[in-house]
């Protein structure tokens, strides 16, 4: 059996950053945790993340106070693995090629008395949150109910606090405080975002030698196609175009590997999986990228379902760290606003980033005849150290082919 003791550092959510500040421990000292539990919130630029464990282990020392902040890389927490067949290494890397679960993961409570717990009225919660919830005079019963019975953390107190409207005299007196107040809405502090955004498109355009291509993609049989699936299910079962979109990406990027991978140290390392980061725009401004793992081999209605539990844990800054790291290629699309072309920045270290434009429709020639077709404009950015132009024609094109046959999106043999 694998004992070994180990630090757990301060991890990067991303290329944009530096530093993160931890808001809250959802664990003690010695306490044993399964892998894929969340032992502490880490707040960031882009709001407040569940830090979730790559491997059982066992609680040895808490190095952070909360309220502190440290930069990417600084020791957290000291743990005592407890794995038996693998390193702790492998373990990540098995974790980072697991597909999501689509169930929260469980969060070890903290020691409660006997007493305590034989009592019917006691409801399981972080030290944080319960002191937060009796200031503000809120029920634990009432928020445990609401949140189907977990565990009671700070972020869902936050949450609860938002919905109470204020007072006319509340909002006389927090006139000033409006910058802070949107902040808390949006879970995240828009200007740091904005800062952190700027540094990284730079870094990108100074240091990765960009080429770019653009591809118009037919998408009528893939809307008829899925007219047809949507008519033929109950409303909640209906997939979104995004959906198989993203599926027939993942695809076809397993097919072209120089295009999926990340730069690291002046070698280009290309990925075994598609794991898709999807781009998110956050309610106040602001993007957010978590990432679909192992995304080539998901149906249009399970990539759906996925696509509602990350946008939901975006905008209400619920996202766990094992969907915020290991992206192997971006997607970002312009959605319904109008825009019906987009170029976009290669996301560090990756080497690929794919760009779609809104839904429109357009004249072309078909087998020799004028039509009206559904399409979408797909550009591509690559990293000219890694690939050729020729490479990203390939993909484009053979992305538009996959489109043609949408049946095979819903058949996981790929």
């Amino acid at each position: 059996m694998n004992n070994a003791v180990h630090d757990l550092n301060m991890p990067s959510f991303g290329a944009d950053m530096a530093k993160g500040t931890l808001v809250e421990w959802l664990v003690k000292e010695g306490d044993n945790i399964k892998r894929g539990s969340v032992i502490a919130v880490i707040d960031t630029h882009k709001g407040a993340i569940d830090l979730d464990l790559f491997e059982d282990a066992i609680i040895e020392k808490l190095l952070l106070e909360e309220g502190q902040q440290v930069t990417v890389g600084t020791p957290i927490a000291r743990l005592r693995s407890i794995n038996s067949d693998s390193t702790i290494a492998d373990n990540q890397q098995q974790s980072a090629q697991k597909p999501l679960d689509s169930t929260e993961p469980e969060i070890t409570a903290p020691h409660i008395s006997k007493e305590a717990q034989a009592s019917s009225d006691f409801v399981l919660a972080t030290p944080a949150a319960r002191a937060l919830a009796i200031k503000h005079q809120l029920s634990l019963q009432t928020l445990s109910a609401d949140n189907n019975n977990k565990i009671i953390t700070l972020a869902m107190v936050k949450a609860a606090l938002e919905q109470i409207p204020s007072s006319p005299e509340q909002e006389r007196t927090q006139g000033p405080q409006k910058d802070k107040a949107q902040q808390s809405k949006t879970g995240f502090d828009k200007n740091a975002m904005r800062l952190a955004i700027s540094e990284t498109v730079t870094r990108s355009k100074q240091q990765i030698p960009h080429y770019y291509l653009s591809q118009r993609l037919d998408i009528t049989a893939l809307e008829q196609y899925l007219q047809a699936h949507n008519a033929s299910v109950s409303a909640e079962l209906r997939i979104l175009l995004a959906a198989p979109l993203l599926c027939a990406i993942a695809r076809t990027l397993m097919k072209n590997k120089q295009l999926n991978g990340v730069y690291n140290n002046n070698t280009f390392f290309p990925s075994n999986t598609v794991n898709l980061a999807n781009a998110i725009n956050l309610r106040g401004g602001g993007l957010v990228m978590p990432v679909i793992r192992d995304a080539q081999t998901l149906t249009p209605a399970l990539m759906m379902d996925l696509l509602k539990q990350q946008v939901a844990r975006a905008r209400n800054s619920s996202l766990r760290v094992s969907e915020l790291t290991d992206g192997s290629c971006t997607v970002t699309s312009i959605g319904d606003r109008g825009a019906e072309k987009m170029f976009a920045v290669i996301y560090p270290p990756q080497v690929a980033i794919i760009a779609l434009g809104s839904a429109h429709q357009q004249v072309m020639v078909v087998d020799g005849e004028v039509q009206i077709r559904s399409v979408i404009e797909a550009s591509l950015a690559a990293d000219h150290r890694v690939s050729d132009g020729h490479i990203g024609a390939r993909l484009l094109y053979q992305l538009n082919q996959q489109l043609q046959k949408p049946e095979q999106l819903w058949n996981v043999e790929i």
